[in-house]
């Protein structure tokens, strides 16, 4: 191959790194399903639609920033066919409606269907446009009845409990035909913080709080009570969207009934849990450091506000309580702090109870210990140690303290981060017999020093002791989905030799776009490094697409380990990202470059050297050349960065399938190129019968030495004449 020809083939192959990688995501409806728009229908506010909302996350259920979403409907017209996600895993869309009219005259409103699509995972939203009748302008197009909705009556029940009153309504339009897939929620009209709240137990993906009316016209409500105990208003809406900003506005929407009253009373106890003070070690004559808190839960494990609580100590006059008789807040928490007499000695419990059921409390521990004479304080270990932002320090922090009389366990050291981005275990911690305490460190969002201060409170004139740390630069959050083959972007198709990418968010690894210098074909190390079993991976390319993804091409080492789960390391900036993948015997993949009607169709050369398009298609009964991925292993070997030497082919050791439109087609040879790296040119001939377009399938396979079973690369198209 000529050198005008490699720079072309090059070309194309960086470009296919505009291709958007598919990996697990979840998109799932925020608000905007189920709205109705309605001119003339009474109680109808709303002239347009309002916005759509999704949120896009992860398989852990973490928002992804940055990512494109494909939106599509048919018989309107949407805002913008692609949007891209927000910091906190969210994107909005509006849809413009068509003109009022409908081919059907007996159906008075037409239904829009609007689909969110990210990767392989899609929501869906249905939007309602009422037409008004041109000859009975009096008969609202779309009507609303209320078949269950007690206005005036109250609903009661228990915080994290149903209501035992469904609301029930009916959609239909003006000929009586019942419209499925309208919209129906709940709208508290007080402040939910200081008050009960409901919401509808929602219609599997229709998003939070939304009902959406089945093919029969019908919208059924389970009310769910929520916030704090008490008295309260809601209304029932009909194809609007949810609310934002004041919680307390009703939004626009076609239908909503009279303010509906609640009363919501709290839930039963189900036990008391302790959060914080237990166990402790306290110097006699002394207060516990850390105040007692424990929670009060319901029996489905929700916080309740408002319950009694009593507090009493073991043995009596053991310590003085600050509170011995309290109620739970809206947290659901109580608390009492704790100061020991001078006579206090051995184990001391404080227990809760509640008030009205003495079966459930919870006992808290304290060690009283008799004054000690501390001399000095020492740092055993855990100073001058480095951890990544939020990731826990190697080792913990020890002190030890020196005692002249009295016994050296039991004395409380205090912990405080004085500087830097850190945060502890405890801010008390408790000397063993040895005279050691210990806490351990967990790095914060911030990179750069930190400062951790241990002293004894009662006896200041020993002073203190500084344990000084490391905040680093973050590992990168990466899953084995994110890695894909280098042409074909499959995932779980690597291979030794092959070509791979890695495809992330633009800002996960926090690197800039580097591009190979000829003829090295390598990014620098400093920059970003991969291993793969241990052995380093060439970085031949780093890009950013418009879709808002870096990706990352490089090759598999030639002598990386075959097997289901072999260890992979992303070093970015002193962090470093393990993972585990699937390393095949072969991955094949057909390299593609976009055409001139914006699809990706795979790099072909014809006989006069020429790169196959739409406007030079390949022609039945040629020979043309397809460049190729993850063909295994090759005689004479090949190595790592390595092209078959000039004029010394290296051939496919496996056999090699080639296919088009659903059939083989004549194999001349599959041998290792002699100037990309990781690259086979794989030659055919198109049979002189071949269907002909633009859109002719192509994919190739392999059967690896050894086995019987065939690895294929993805469907890849040709044109051809």
């Amino acid at each position: 191959m000529n050198r005008s020809r490699f720079i072309a083939v090059l070309t194309a192959l960086v470009c296919l790194l505009g291709v958007q990688a598919a990996y697990a995501q979840n998109v799932a409806i925020v608000a905007g399903n189920g709205q109705v728009i309605c001119p003339g229908c009474q109680g109808a506010t709303a002239v347009g639609f309002q916005s759509m909302v999704v949120k896009l996350t992860d398989a852990n259920g973490n928002p992804l920033s940055g990512q494109q979403v494909n939106w599509t409907t048919t018989g309107a017209t949407i805002a913008t066919p692609t949007t891209f996600t927000q910091t906190d895993g969210t994107s909005s869309n509006t849809l413009f409606a068509g003109v009022q009219t409908n081919s059907n005259a007996f159906q008075s409103y037409n239904q829009y269907t609007v689909t969110a699509q990210a990767g392989n995972s899609t929501a869906t939203f249905f939007l309602t446009q009422g037409i008004p009748d041109p000859f009975n302008q009096l008969a609202p197009a779309i009507q609303v009845v209320a078949r269950n909705v007690p206005v005036g009556g109250v609903l009661s029940g228990q915080i994290g409990t149903a209501s035992s009153t469904v609301l029930q309504l009916s959609v239909s339009e003006e000929h009586g035909f019942p419209i499925p897939n309208v919209g129906m929620f709940l709208v508290n009209t007080q402040d939910p913080t200081v008050g009960p709240t409901v919401q509808c137990q929602a219609t599997p993906g229709a998003g939070p709080n939304v009902v959406l009316s089945d093919a029969t016209g019908f919208l059924s409500c389970t009310p769910i009570f929520g916030g704090t105990p008490g008295k309260g208003q809601f209304s029932v809406l009909v194809g609007g969207a949810y609310p934002g900003g004041d919680p307390t506005q009703i939004p626009e929407g076609i239908w909503n009934s009279l303010p509906l009253n609640i009363t919501a009373t709290p839930g039963s106890p189900g036990s008391v849990n302790i959060k914080q003070g237990t166990p402790q070690t306290v110097i006699s004559g002394q207060a516990a450091p850390l105040a007692l808190v424990a929670e009060v839960d319901g029996t489905g494990g929700q916080p309740l506000s408002g319950i009694g609580v009593k507090w009493t100590v073991t043995p009596a006059g053991a310590a003085n309580l600050s509170n011995t008789s309290t109620a739970s807040d809206l947290n659901g928490r109580v608390s009492t702090n704790v100061n020991l007499s001078g006579s206090a000695f051995g184990t001391i419990t404080v227990t809760v109870t509640l008030t009205s059921d003495s079966t459930k409390s919870a006992t808290f521990t304290i060690n009283a210990v008799q004054p000690v004479t501390i001399t000095t304080i020492q740092a055993v270990s855990g100073g001058n140690q480095a951890a990544a932002v939020n990731t826990a320090f190697a080792q913990p922090l020890v002190v030890q303290l020196t005692v002249t009389s009295g016994s050296p366990a039991g004395i409380p050291v205090q912990f405080q981060v004085t500087q830097g981005s850190v945060s502890l275990s405890a801010t008390t911690a408790s000397t063993d017999a040895n005279g050691r305490a210990s806490v351990t460190a967990t790095a914060g969002s911030f990179t750069g020093t930190a400062n951790v201060v241990a002293s004894v409170a009662s006896n200041a004139g020993i002073g203190s002791v500084t344990f000084v740390l490391s905040v680093a630069p973050s590992a990168p959050n990466i899953t084995a989905g994110a890695f894909v083959n280098g042409a074909d972007f499959q995932g779980n198709s690597l291979s030794p030799c092959s070509i791979g990418a890695l495809v992330t968010s633009a800002g996960t690894l926090g690197v800039t776009p580097l591009s190979p210098v000829l003829p090295g074909l390598t990014v620098p190390a400093q920059a970003l490094s991969i291993s793969i079993g241990n052995i380093a991976a060439p970085v031949l390319n780093i890009t950013n697409n418009a879709a808002g993804q870096q990706l990352v091409t490089f090759q598999v080492p030639c002598n990386a380990p075959v097997g289901g789960s072999v260890p992979v390391a992303v070093s970015v900036g002193g962090g470093t990202s393990p993972v585990n993948l699937n390393i095949q015997a072969a991955s094949p993949g057909v390299f593609q470059t976009q055409m001139s009607d914006g699809i990706f169709r795979a790099v072909l050369v014809r006989p006069d050297g020429s790169f196959v398009s739409l406007e030079n298609p390949a022609r039945r009964g040629e020979t043309e050349v397809a460049y190729v991925t993850g063909l295994g292993t090759t005689a004479p070997p090949s190595n790592t960065l390595s092209v078959a030497a000039p004029g010394a082919a290296a051939t496919v050791q496996g056999s090699v399938i080639a296919g088009m439109n659903g059939g083989g087609v004549p194999l001349n040879y599959a041998q290792l190129s002699e100037d990309l790296v990781g690259v086979f040119v794989v030659s055919i001939q198109i049979p002189p019968d071949m269907a002909t377009g633009p859109n002719v399938t192509f994919s190739v396979g392999l059967v690896p030495v050894g086995s019987t079973t065939p690895i294929y690369s993805a469907t890849s198209k040709i044109p051809v004449q």
